[in-house]
């Protein structure tokens, strides 16, 4: 294990002051006015992780989690921290290794049992997921989380018991509100530029070939052409390589939130909101996520729900300057509504 060396009483005493009072932008930014790096700064870098975390900022996380890991390899909040980051980007099989870890060094803890069983369940180890929320809920029979991954459980054990034929993986349709599904066609869609096989072998065979942990390798690696694809400004690759890991990952906030900044840039905005949404739901509040669903919103010039979009994102974020801007610019568009260009029917 390495030895950090000693932080400064007043550095540490000031970030877990932001910390303690949820002001995670302002922390972040503390971090990134002073350049203060993880390796130099270990102890105080975990709140800079932490505030990362919260603000569903994952890879960020991820990136000073992986510097400092080395200096808590006796911490199991840290490592479990770690797993869910790495859980969070799809890295399952590393996080998988840390939350054992975890458990290694607490083994009762019931916090670090539960963000196990959210990667069990997510790569479909029911029964060691049942196990685990048994454990949990024993210990503690009031754990609202837990009690929600048995919900969670139960709902996908009985729907991968009764799966209907049409929603097997030879058979596999797309939701008809899925944005992605208009972006290419199935054929093309499923062209990968990983593996020459898939050229020439049709998905459902293919899939039922490839392990797991091989399925979520290729996703991976297509999430990272995907974020090079919109990095380079070449948005239909963007949105043809997230349609190709849709096949392997499923639903994942990072596909849908790389689709939707494509989406804006080709001016297909019908598709950016719907691809929002969908980030919204799988990942959760974000500040980003409501600020581009109000300038959507207002956009189309329904202004009351840009409004409680801004409503929303204040509650994460009451100082950003971004959030002050825009709420400026819809009360703008309100005054002038009438000389606004207005997308009365996104699909005219």
């Amino acid at each position: 294990m390495k030895k950090a060396k000693k932080t400064s009483h007043d550095l540490i005493s000031h970030v877990t002051e932001l910390y303690s009072s949820e002001s995670w932008d302002d922390l972040i930014k503390y971090f990134e006015k002073y350049k203060l790096s993880p390796e130099s700064n270990p102890y105080a870098s975990q709140y800079h992780a932490l505030a990362l975390f919260k603000l569903n900022d994952f890879e960020a996380a991820l990136s000073i989690l992986e510097r400092i890991a080395p200096f808590f390899e006796d911490d199991a909040n840290i490592q479990s921290l770690y797993g869910a980051a790495l859980r969070r980007v799809g890295k399952t099989s590393e996080a998988e290794e840390r939350f054992r870890l975890a458990l290694n060094i607490e083994p009762e803890s019931t916090q670090i049992k539960n963000n196990y069983v959210n990667l069990l369940i997510d790569v479909g180890k029911y029964s060691e997921a049942d196990i685990l929320i048994k454990e949990i809920l024993r210990a503690d029979p009031n754990m609202a989380e837990a009690k929600e991954n048995q919900r969670r459980l139960s709902f996908l054990s009985s729907s991968n018991s009764n799966t209907h034929p049409d929603t097997e993986l030879g058979g596999h349709k797309w939701s008809p509100e899925d944005p992605l599904e208009s972006a290419f066609a199935d054929k093309e869609v499923f062209t990968n530029p990983l593996n020459h096989r898939l050229l020439d072998t049709p998905k459902e065979i293919f899939l039922s070939e490839l392990p797991v942990s091989g399925q979520q390798e290729i996703a991976f690696e297509l999430i990272q052409l995907a974020k090079q694809a919109l990095k380079e400004k070449n948005y239909k690759l963007t949105l043809k390589l997230c349609s190709q890991a849709k096949e392997f990952l499923g639903c994942n906030h990072t596909l849908y939130s790389l689709a939707a900044d494509s989406y804006i840039a080709l001016q297909q905005f019908s598709n950016a909101e719907t691809a929002y949404l969908h980030c919204l739901t799988l990942q959760g509040p974000t500040l980003s996520h409501y600020i581009n669903l109000a300038s959507l919103a207002s956009m189309r010039s329904d202004f009351d729900l840009a409004k409680k979009y801004l409503e929303l994102a204040s509650v994460i974020d009451p100082n950003s300057e971004i959030l002050s801007q825009l709420s400026d610019s819809i009360s703008t568009n309100i005054m002038q509504s009438s000389n606004k260009f207005v997308f009365s029917k996104w699909g005219a």
